[in-house]
């Protein structure tokens, strides 16, 4: 009989307000934020105002946003993926979405970070927010590079997750239940 390893919830940056609602959902045995904001473990979450505000000033005519990309100039943009081949890349996957998106209130009904969770710090920006999660008690590792690293650097990045994931499954049962 094949080993069966836990599903282990993995997401960058924004996508991290979904854990709440999804890591129950998928009965997942853990979750490993990148880059990524902490959502409160009970209530409500919302972007902050701040951030609603910034994305006002990018909606479009038709109260979309332009690609992710095309929220930063292209000089930053480069920046952060050197590639000009990746850079296309990604801006061909990222959607453009209503600005309604950002008004949804997700709630939290349970704690969902009671299970096994850590997080990957890729670029200084996010220290507080790792410094928040090694205060929570959860396993953190920390990289000197960019935010975009997943797509710029996946080989070291994947490390990385290995890294923190790696003792929560030498952990996990032989068998699957």
């Amino acid at each position: 009989m094949p080993v069966q390893l836990p599903l282990v919830l993995v997401v960058h940056s924004g996508a991290s307000a979904y854990v709440p609602v999804l890591a129950p959902e998928l009965q997942a045995a853990g979750q490993l934020l990148i880059d990524a904001v902490i959502p409160p473990r009970t209530g409500s979450f919302r972007p902050s105002a701040d951030f609603r505000s910034e994305l006002d000033r990018l909606v479009e005519a038709d109260q979309h946003l332009p690609p992710w990309p095309r929220w930063w100039s292209e000089a930053v943009f480069a920046r952060l993926v050197p590639d000009p081949d990746l850079r296309e890349a990604i801006g061909g996957e990222c959607p453009r979405l209503s600005i309604s998106f950002y008004d949804t209130v997700l709630d939290v009904t349970t704690d969902w970070a009671q299970t096994w969770t850590g997080y990957l710090r890729l670029s200084v920006g996010y220290e507080p927010e790792a410094a928040a999660a090694g205060r929570l008690g959860w396993q953190v590792r920390r990289r000197t590079g960019g935010h975009l690293d997943t797509a710029t650097r996946p080989e070291e990045v994947l490390f990385d997750l290995l890294a923190l994931v790696q003792p929560r499954l030498d952990a996990w049962p032989e068998t699957a239940q």
